[in-house]
């Protein structure tokens, strides 16, 4: 998108998934009239950073032994998410492979199995919880 539409187009880096989730910082690429724009607007909203927390986390990101840290992280979590996923083919469930922590998969109901896999213990988030991006993904595994 940022090749076709660059005016139009900001890519955002989160670190709060590799690093921690109570790091909410991310990193922002765009035009330069785009980064501008955001910059306007940045003092007057509630999210501040310290520069404390920048050179950590640009420390961390250039840091060898964290980055290996971070792709083996990323190793399991893809094993963990991926294997139900092989799983549940094998019993003629479509689901795709993927590099997420999210595991999509088709239900008759929503509603119902949110109450089921509750009820045995198990965590799971409606679709209407993510980014419209992510939901139509999720429609288009489904054939819908």
């Amino acid at each position: 998108m940022g090749i076709r539409f660059p005016d139009q187009t900001i890519h955002i880096r989160s670190f709060s998934k590799s690093y921690g989730p109570d790091l909410r910082m991310a990193v922002l690429s765009a035009s330069e009239d785009l980064v501008e724009q955001v910059q306007s607007y940045r003092p007057f909203s509630a999210g501040w950073t310290s520069r404390i927390l920048q050179a950590a986390v640009a420390w961390l990101h250039c840091d060898a032994e964290t980055q290996a840290l971070v792709a083996k992280a990323g190793e399991i979590y893809q094993t963990r998410r991926n294997g139900p996923a092989a799983e549940l083919r094998g019993r003629g469930i479509e689901v795709v492979d993927g590099g997420g922590l999210c595991l999509f998969m088709p239900v008759q109901s929503e509603t119902f199995a949110l109450i089921t896999l509750a009820a045995h213990g198990i965590s799971a988030v409606p679709v209407r919880a993510f980014p419209l991006r992510l939901r139509a993904i999720s429609a288009s595994e489904r054939g819908a």
